[in-house]
């Protein structure tokens, strides 16, 4: 689920919203010359959202793309339940597959629907502060 749907959320916030997609160029590409940068990085942006667009993530507008990350992250608290990971007291491989994607969302550089649901959520941000303190010792 994670890096099969949430994980086009992600770009899909990050590269075909025109808010967002400034900061996700510069983040990204900013060490491409001023003068190519433009051209480069529209081939990239426009190759990425035919791509979504093939996939299906790129059909949905926002707000629809929203409504199916609830559903995902409704799963993974559900997964959760009262445990600190989804299955247990110590984190598996799949808690290092789906934080990323979780944590992804929610550095998204500016507020976007799917980025909000993962940055207001109790639980959620709790997992990830917990694997990022087991994945990367960062408290």
């Amino acid at each position: 689920m994670a890096e099969e749907h949430l994980y086009f959320h992600l770009v899909a916030d990050r590269l075909l919203r025109d808010d967002t997609w400034p900061v996700t160029r510069d983040t990204f590409f900013g060490m491409i010359p001023k003068a190519m940068l433009g051209f480069i990085t529209g081939k990239i942006r426009k190759t990425l959202r035919a791509g979504l667009h093939i996939q299906g993530i790129g059909r949905f507008t926002e707000i629809e793309r929203a409504e199916r990350a609830t559903k995902d992250l409704e799963a993974i608290r559900l997964q959760m339940g009262d445990k600190p990971y989804l299955f247990g007291d110590a984190p598996t491989a799949a808690d290092a597959s789906v934080c990323p994607m979780l944590s992804g969302l929610a550095s998204v550089p500016l507020p976007t629907e799917a980025s909000s649901l993962v940055k207001d959520d109790d639980i959620l941000t709790g997992y990830i502060a917990r694997m990022r303190e087991v994945l990367y010792h960062i408290p």
